[in-house]
């Protein structure tokens, strides 16, 4: 996994909007070494999109793998609200990317956390969340539901490929 996260660097567009897809193909597995990828460039994303993105398909991956895989789902919830009240944490990109996954696993988990809230709530408090891409706190709450379930957690991938043969 570590060798394959060097393409999230490289001029692959064609690959980008499936590096999610790729990488939660790994599993659990991949689990560690994402979450790596996404400390290691913390503040990279002032030097370029590239990690902005890069980052968020690690965090999308991660998501997948938490929905695939519910022994991985406590520790991806867990690191994600980590993300959200961590003060070092300044990529709006990434950010306003991880609150919708990490409502719809804790809501599939049949938590509706009070923390989990807490933590996007004060994510939206710090200005770190981007209202142009997930909408004011009540906009998103009102949003989380099955179908928004259903379109963010899409196995594109799995409709050719097992998560066997990916692996």
């Amino acid at each position: 996994v570590p060798r394959i996260l060097t393409s999230c660097f490289a001029d692959y567009h064609w690959l980008s909007e499936r590096w999610a897809d790729v990488f939660a193909g790994f599993g659990v597995a991949a689990v560690t070494p994402l979450m790596a990828m996404v400390a290691e460039y913390r503040d990279a994303f002032r030097d370029g999109s590239d990690f902005s993105v890069a980052r968020v398909a690690a965090m999308r991956s991660l998501s997948f793998i938490a929905n695939d895989h519910p022994e991985a789902c406590p520790r991806v919830v867990s690191w994600l609200a980590s993300l959200l009240t961590d003060p070092r944490e300044a990529d709006r990109d990434l950010l306003s990317a991880v609150v919708t996954p990490l409502l719809l696993l804790d809501r599939r988990n049949g938590q509706n956390s009070a923390a989990i809230l807490e933590a996007v709530r004060s994510a939206y408090r710090r200005g770190v969340i981007d209202t142009s891409l997930t909408g004011s706190l009540p906009e998103l709450l009102r949003s989380i539901g099955p179908a928004t379930s259903k379109r963010f957690f899409r196995p594109w991938l799995h409709l050719f490929h097992t998560p066997e043969q990916i692996a």
